[in-house]
C-alpha cells in the first residue's frame, strides 16, 4: 500500500485520476494478497492437524487469491508506467519496457489459474517485471529529482 501511496504522490503531477485509479488498484492488490496469506496459514495449521480436505482447499483458495491479487497490481502496474511514459521521471524506453512487462502479468496469473499443471514454467514470465520493477526502484532513488512543475504532462 506504501508503494502504491509513494507512486500516487510521485505522479499525480501528471494524471491525477488514473494515479488515483492506479493506487486503488495496488490498495487492492494488498487486500487480496493479505487474504492469500490467510489462505496460507489456514493450509499450513491443516498440515499440522493432518487434514487433508482442509490442506487442498486453502491451496486452492491461497493460489487463486495470489493470481487476483497479481491481477490487480498489474492493472497498477500498467497504469503506473503510462504515466511514467507521459512524463520526464523516468527514461521513456524503461517505462515502455514497464508496460510491455506488466502486459506479462496477466496472461502469467490467467494461465496459472486456467492451467496450473505448467505454473512452475509460467513463472519464468515473472522475469521481465522484476526487472522493470527493480530498475524503476534504482532509477527513482538514484536519479536527478525534477521538481513537479518541470515535469513533461504532454
Amino acid at each position: 500500500m506504501l508503494l502504491g501511496f509513494t507512486l500516487y504522490v510521485t505522479l499525480r503531477a501528471v494524471d491525477e485520476l488514473t494515479a488515483r485509479l492506479a493506487m486503488f488498484f495496488r490498495i487492492g492488490e494488498s487486500i487480496a494478497g493479505a487474504a492469500g496469506m490467510m489462505f496460507a496459514f489456514a493450509r499450513l495449521r491443516s498440515i499440522i492437524d493432518a487434514n487433508e480436505l482442509l490442506a487442498g482447499f486453502a491451496r486452492s483458495a491461497g493460489n487463486a487469491s495470489y493470481n487476483i491479487s497479481a491481477l490487480f497490481f498489474s492493472i497498477g502496474s500498467i497504469l503506473f508506467f503510462c504515466l511514467f511514459s507521459r512524463s520526464a521521471i523516468i527514461p521513456r524506453a524503461l517505462s515502455i519496457f514497464g508496460i510491455a512487462a506488466s502486459l506479462l502479468v496477466p496472461i502469467i496469473c490467467l494461465g496459472d489459474l486456467i492451467f496450473p499443471e505448467v505454473s512452475a514454467k509460467l513463472q519464468y514470465g515473472w522475469a521481465p517485471m522484476a526487472i522493470a520493477e527493480v530498475v524503476t526502484g534504482i532509477w527513482l532513488m538514484v536519479a536527478p529529482r525534477i521538481p513537479s512543475g518541470d515535469v513533461d504532462a504532454a
